[in-house]
């Protein structure tokens, strides 16, 4: 592990602020005459970061910071451009071909979104209860993670509950309270317990809905984990369209109107092609991928309209309050702070009971460390 410290002197740099942000610089000469100029962004913040070494390594700080101050959000950011952009088009009363195809790659993207931040997530998720199970360097487990269905099945197993508890470093016994806070009066302690598993049944809650979007319910539906996989590697859009192909829809009623159907079946849905699932291959075709690598083509469609964008907006807002809250807690860590960190929401702890509980959590004097 890489525990390497900032050594400067710091009243040897030139103070200076750059797009908001603060940095310091030291000018030197070389033998050769050239001149090299050392950068220090956040100066006032070395103390701090020096002071973390003692918990991660310095590639975790990195992370950890780079996370809190610009990833998710910048993120979330850029799907949010999407999903405004999509509503623009999406609201024309009248399209043209291009307007559809625009549709058709904005939800793309919105999915490619969607995806990375769900994988990135489920990726340091895993690597913060690895660090506090086993001691494990976040940043090195974080880089090497790939297997985030797995993650996201465990997390709404029976044994969730204990990895939520892992992951975001809560007590999981009163046991544990009592070695964190001195005095705990037997009401205070179910209080607390009571609090803890209001957080984690909220955490929880919001990785089913997560969840919806990479576990498949069977084996041969696609999910947008799915579409993204295949998004990202360039197996989509395929456009019904402008293939003379022949296409079986069904219409909705008997006074259906040709242009309507036409334009719902082959212009309002996003199909790609793909290799088929595990679960769609024949036993011949199942051969033949592990022994020729050689996929067997399969097609799937989904309807693009405002309620799939809203949701692919909703699962991003759901993550994002998450990973800031599950961030902020391992600088806080990396800081010494021991204090006790909890998401609550006001409709599983009551107004009284929240004030209560943010009185001794937010006491210093409670702690034993």
């Amino acid at each position: 592990m890489t525990t390497e410290k900032v050594s400067l002197d710091l009243s040897e740099l030139q103070k200076i602020e750059v797009l908001g942000l603060p940095f310091g610089y030291k000018s030197t000469k070389n033998e050769e005459g050239t001149t090299n100029i050392v950068l220090l962004p956040f100066p006032n913040e070395v103390d701090g970061f020096n002071s973390g070494l003692k918990k991660f390594s310095s590639e975790t700080l990195m992370l950890l910071r780079s996370k809190h101050y610009f990833g998710i959000n910048i993120r979330s950011q850029m799907l949010d451009v999407l999903y405004d952009t999509f509503i623009e088009k999406y609201e024309l009363k009248e399209k043209s071909p291009n307007d559809y195809l625009t549709l058709q790659a904005i939800y793309s993207e919105m999915i490619i979104k969607l995806g990375t931040i769900v994988e990135d997530f489920a990726g340091i998720c895993y690597a913060c209860k690895e660090y506090q199970v086993n001691g494990s360097d976040i940043a090195q487990v974080f880089l090497a993670y790939s297997d985030p269905t797995s993650f996201y099945k465990s997390i709404i197993s029976k044994t969730g509950k204990r990895k939520i508890k892992q992951i975001f470093g809560l007590p999981q016994s009163k046991g544990d309270l009592n070695k964190i806070f001195r005095d705990l009066t037997e009401i205070e302690t179910e209080l607390l317990m009571k609090a803890i598993e209001s957080s984690v049944n909220l955490i929880q809650q919001e990785f089913c809905n997560v969840s919806k979007t990479i576990i498949r319910k069977t084996k041969d539906n696609v999910t947008y984990y799915d579409m993204y996989n295949k998004l990202k590697h360039g197996f989509s859009p395929i456009y019904p369209f402008v293939i003379p192909y022949p296409l079986t829809a069904v219409a909705s009623s008997n006074d259906f109107k040709i242009e309507e159907l036409i334009t719902e079946h082959l212009f309002e849905n996003i199909t790609i092609m793909h290799d088929k699932l595990p679960g769609q291959r024949t036993t011949e075709e199942q051969k033949r991928y592990k022994d020729e690598k050689l996929a067997t083509p399969a097609f799937a469609a989904e309807y693009i309209n405002l309620d799939t964008a809203k949701n692919i907006k909703e699962q991003v807002v759901r993550i994002t309050s998450i990973y800031q809250y599950l961030i902020n807690k391992y600088l806080l860590i990396s800081k010494g702070d021991t204090t006790l960190h909890l998401f609550l929401s006001k409709d599983l702890v009551g107004h009284e009971e929240n004030k209560k509980i943010k009185l001794i959590i937010s006491d210093k004097s409670r702690y034993k460390i």
